[in-house]
C-alpha cells in the first residue's frame, strides 16, 4: 500500500500534505500478534526440519512482531517521496540500514559485551535499525523539515481516506499477493530438498534482488513524477516521465549487437518449450547467453516475462515480439533482421 500512499499524498489536494497512518498500523498490529505467538509454526508449515526451528524459530516471530518498524518505514518514505521530499526518504534508509550493517555482526556472532545471538541476533539488528529509522522519520514529520507536517489535529481516524486507500490499493495488494504467494510456494517445493538448499535459495533470491535494485529505484521515481504531474493537471509530463525511466531501464551496460534478443526463460515459455527455443538460438547463432555474435549482428539476453504467456513461448528481436515460436519460425524470422 505504499504506493496508494504515495499516490494519495502527490494527487488528493483534500489530504494537503498530512499523512494518515492508522490503516496500516492496524495491519501492523495484527502481523504483530499472528508473528510474535506464531512465527515458529510458520516455519514448521514451510516443511522446515526441527534442527531448523530450533535454531532460527525465533527470527521470525522477531521480524513478523516488529513489522510495524518496516510498515511505517516504507510507508512514510512513499509519503516523503510523493510530496517531493526524496532526501528525507534516503536518509531515513540509510540511518536504517546503517545501523543494521554495523549491528548485524555484533549481535549475530558476539562482539565485545554482547553475547553471540546467531541468526536471532540478525533479526534484532534488523528491527532495531528500522525502529530508529521510523523516530527520524517521525521527529522530519514533526518538525515539518520537508513539505509533510503531521500536527496533533492530524491524528485521527478518517473514514474517507481509508476507503480511498483501500480502493486505490485492491488491485495492487492483489498483484504483489501473486508474487509473494509464488515466492512462498517455491521455498515450500526447495523445503523438501533439505536445509543447504533452502541455504542457497535464499542466497540466490538476495543476489538477484540486490541486481533489481537499480530498476526498482528507476521504478520508485517514475511513480513519484507521474504522481506529481498527474495531481498538477499535467499528464503530458507523466507520459514523458514514464518513457524518460523506461529509456534509462533499456541502457545496457556494455555494447551489444544491433539487433538484441530477448528470450523468455519464464515457467509459461519453459512449459510450452521454451528451452528448446533458446537452445535453438543458441545454436543458431553460435554464441551463448548474454554474448554477441561475431559480426555485431545479434546480441542473445534471457528474461523474465514479455507479457504473452497465452502465446508462448516467445522472443523479442529489436523491440519486435514474436509469439508461438518454433525452430522454422526462428530462422525466418531472424533472416528479415540484417
Amino acid at each position: 500500500m505504499q504506493a496508494e500512499a504515495q499516490i494519495l499524498v502527490e494527487t488528493d489536494e483534500q489530504i494537503g500534505f498530512t499523512l494518515r497512518l492508522e490503516e496500516r498500523v492496524h495491519h501492523a498490529h495484527f502481523t504483530f500478534v499472528v508473528g510474535a505467538l506464531a512465527g515458529h509454526r510458520l516455519l514448521a508449515a514451510m516443511g522446515a526440519s526441527p534442527e531448523v526451528i530450533a535454531i532460527g524459530g525465533r527470527f521470525p516471530r522477531i521480524m513478523l512482531g516488529g513489522s510495524v518498524t518496516v510498515i511505517l518505514l516504507f510507508m512514510i518514505n512513499a509519503a516523503f517521496r510523493g510530496a517531493g521530499d526524496p532526501a528525507i526518504a534516503m536518509r531515513t534508509l540509510w540511518l536504517a540500514n546503517g545501523i543494521n550493517i554495523v549491528l548485524g555482526p555484533v549481535l549475530v556472532f558476539g562482539v565485545g559485551p554482547f553475547p553471540a545471538m546467531g541468526v536471532t541476533g540478525a533479526a534484532i539488528a534488523t528491527t532495531i535499525g528500522r525502529g530508529i529509522g521510523v523516530v527520524y522519520q517521525v521527529c522530519a514529520l514533526a518538525a515539518g523539515r520537508g513539505h509533510l507536517a503531521v500536527r496533533r489535529e492530524h491524528l485521527r481516524f478518517d473514514r474517507a481516506v481509508q476507503a480511498t486507500i483501500l480502493r486505490l490499493s485492491g488491485t495492487g495488494i492483489f498483484q504483489i499477493l501473486i508474487a509473494t504467494t509464488s515466492w512462498v510456494g517455491l521455498t515450500v517445493v526447495v523445503t523438501g530438498f533439505g536445509s543447504l538448499a533452502v541455504a542457497g535459495y535464499g542466497i540466490a533470491t538476495r543476489i538477484v534482488m540486490f541486481a533489481l535494485m537499480p530498476s526498482f529505484g528507476m521504478a520508485n521515481a517514475a511513480a513519484t513524477l507521474v504522481g506529481q504531474n498527474l495531481g498538477a493537471g499535467r499528464p503530458e509530463r507523466a507520459e514523458q516521465a514514464v518513457w524518460r525511466a523506461s529509456f534509462y531501464n533499456l541502457i545496457f551496460r556494455r555494447s551489444v549487437g544491433r539487433h538484441v534478443i530477448t528470450v523468455c526463460d519464464s515457467v509459461s515459455c519453459w512449459i510450452m518449450g521454451g528451452e528448446r527455443i533458446c537452445e535453438h538460438l543458441q545454436e543458431r547463432l553460435g554464441i551463448g547467453l548474454g554474448e554477441t555474435t561475431a559480426d555485431n549482428r545479434f546480441t542473445l539476453l534471457p528474461t523474465v516475462c514479455l507479457g504473452c504467456c497465452d502465446h508462448a513461448p516467445a522472443m523479442m528481436v529489436a523491440g519486435e515480439l514474436h509469439s508461438d515460436l518454433a525452430p522454422d519460425k526462428i530462422d525466418r524470422e531472424l533472416e528479415r533482421y540484417k
